[in-house]
């Protein structure tokens, strides 16, 4: 049996550089091309300024799709961070949970991401709430099972 392995790098790999005004995006871009990766993981909220406003620019998304083909990489995955406390006197609604996972879903897709990876700690309602957006969208969706949780650890059932 043959398998055609490729490297992706998450730009959370650079992030000092990234906050410390070494790298931007395209720095980061350039260095994971550095390293022989064909991938690259992207954790928007944190690597891109104004998120998600930029996205939503078709000037943004050809800069995007340029540095990919510059740098000869292809978007692999695509981080998501649902984060549910974004009110002080209230936790976000499952509605409203739903709405930003979906958000999020669209934003991969815009910039050409098949793997979307949300936390762990992502409701199980607001996965499922978001599942057929996301089989229109081509995305799918994947758990980041991430310590202290193993997949023993009943994390299956957080909600």
């Amino acid at each position: 049996m043959s398998y055609d392995i490729k490297r992706s790098v998450s730009l959370y790999s650079y992030q000092d550089e990234y906050y410390n005004g070494q790298l931007d995006l395209e720095g980061c871009l350039r260095e994971t091309a550095k390293t022989g990766a064909t991938g690259v993981e992207l954790l928007a909220e944190q690597m891109i300024r104004r998120f998600p406003l930029p996205i939503e620019t078709e000037e943004f998304r050809e800069q995007w799709f340029g540095w990919l083909e510059k740098y000869h990489l292809e978007a692999s995955c695509y981080d998501a961070f649902l984060e549910n406390h974004i009110y002080d006197n209230r936790m976000l609604t499952l509605g409203e949970q739903i709405n930003m996972m979906k958000r999020d879903i669209r934003l991969a897709s815009l910039l050409g991401f098949k793997n979307l990876r949300t936390l762990v700690s992502t409701p199980m309602d607001v996965i499922e709430g978001s599942l057929d957006y996301a089989e229109k969208m081509g995305v799918k969706i994947g758990l980041e099972v991430h310590a202290p949780f193993s997949l023993n650890s009943g994390w299956r059932m957080a909600t």
